[in-house]
């Protein structure tokens, strides 16, 4: 729920045009999802949900250096929930990020 709160915060931050702010708030409840996940490496959901929060990230700081190695990252997380059908990693969404990465070049 912390986590959780991270991303309404950065959600909210985003909206109001404080990207530094949003920035900073991601990458907490991204360190959380990754502690979660390192912890119970079955934990499907806290791997969405490291992948959604990379993706923000880059989102955020388009297309810069940032966003070059989040989106990758992302890309890395949903490649092999995508092998077992897990929801967020659909071909969709993968697509979006590749699509992202092309701004990388």
């Amino acid at each position: 729920s912390v986590a959780i709160a991270r991303e309404h915060l950065a959600t909210a931050l985003q909206r109001l045009g404080n990207a530094p702010e949003a920035s900073s708030h991601w990458t907490a409840a991204l360190n959380v999802y990754r502690d979660l996940s390192r912890r119970d490496a079955g934990n499907v959901q806290a791997k969405c949900d490291a992948a959604r929060a990379e993706e923000a990230i880059g989102d955020l700081s388009n297309p810069s250096t940032i966003a070059c190695r989040s989106w990758p990252t992302s890309l890395d997380i949903l490649r092999p929930l995508a092998e077992t059908g897990t929801a967020c990693a659909s071909a969709g969404a993968m697509s979006r990020i590749v699509n992202k990465l092309k701004l990388c070049g």
